[in-house]
């Protein structure tokens, strides 16, 4: 195999690369799930991830703290105040149950992180469907309820079947906002509570604690997301007799290696 220092992002799934040389190879972001490396040489080479992943993952992050911020923003402050009456008063009576729900969801993590994610990651689509596909339509409530269940079931796909994907550490980004919207609207509540000198300020004060740490949990398995995206992945890899003396390892994979020369 010819020789390349620059080998950044490429794939190598399930290749017969016996006795390859690497050496000195950048070999961030590339994937070698599979593949058979039998006395391979990565002496020199760089492990980890790349420059495009970390931009995918930083990308990733900030578009689910802007589209989610926003929505969770316009919704709160629109059901501040309002009565418990009406059509309107369901919808804030919604707004309330998804938001609360949402921090529950950190509850499961990290026993059963696919349930905790599944539930984060569904209502917080619902939520964003709900916002995004009445704003559309001029707030209208049909439009409104399709897009929550279309954003719904996008949620629940996209932890399903990318669990270590971007879109993936969007979406727990997602369940972190919107947890902390929950946290914002019983905080106010609490405080108007507290204020009038009513009970309702205590119980919800011990509501607002609880939900501070269930978004703490989110935040926990959002960096747990993030610790296994990307990377140099060998998952699977036969790496009998490979010659293994990097000058630099970030996050590698070695989940199911044949002789791995390193602790994942």
């Amino acid at each position: 195999m010819k020789r390349s220092p620059n080998l950044q992002n490429r794939s190598f799934r399930g290749q017969d690369l016996t006795g390859a040389d690497f050496s000195g190879a950048n070999l961030r972001g590339c994937d070698f799930q599979g593949a058979i490396l039998r006395g391979a040489n990565l002496q020199g080479v760089e492990l980890g991830r790349s420059r495009r992943q970390w931009l995918i993952l930083s990308l990733a992050i900030a578009i689910a703290v802007l589209v989610t911020g926003h929505a969770v923003t316009r919704l709160i402050f629109s059901a501040l105040g309002q009565p418990f009456l009406g059509r309107f008063g369901v919808l804030v009576m919604v707004l309330h149950v998804v938001l609360m729900v949402t921090g529950l969801g950190s509850l499961a993590w990290p026993r059963s992180p696919r349930l905790a994610i599944g539930v984060g990651s569904s209502c917080s689509g619902a939520l964003l469907g709900f916002f995004y596909g009445g704003s559309a339509f001029g707030e209208a409530l049909v439009p409104a309820s399709l897009g929550a269940i279309i954003g719904a079931a996008i949620g629940y796909g996209l932890n399903r079947w990318g669990a270590n994907s971007s879109g993936s550490v969007a979406l727990i980004t997602a369940s972190v906002m919107v947890s902390s919207g929950a946290v914002f609207l019983l905080g106010t509540t609490a405080i108007a509570g507290i204020t009038g000198q009513h009970w309702v300020g205590i119980v919800f004060s011990g509501l607002t604690l609880g939900y501070l740490l269930l978004t703490w949990r989110w935040s926990l398995c959002l960096g747990d997301r993030i610790d296994t995206f990307g990377g140099t992945s060998f998952r699977n890899a036969d790496l009998t007799d490979v010659v293994f003396a990097p000058s630099h390892v970030g996050r590698v994979t070695f989940m199911g290696a044949i002789e791995p020369p390193m602790e994942a």
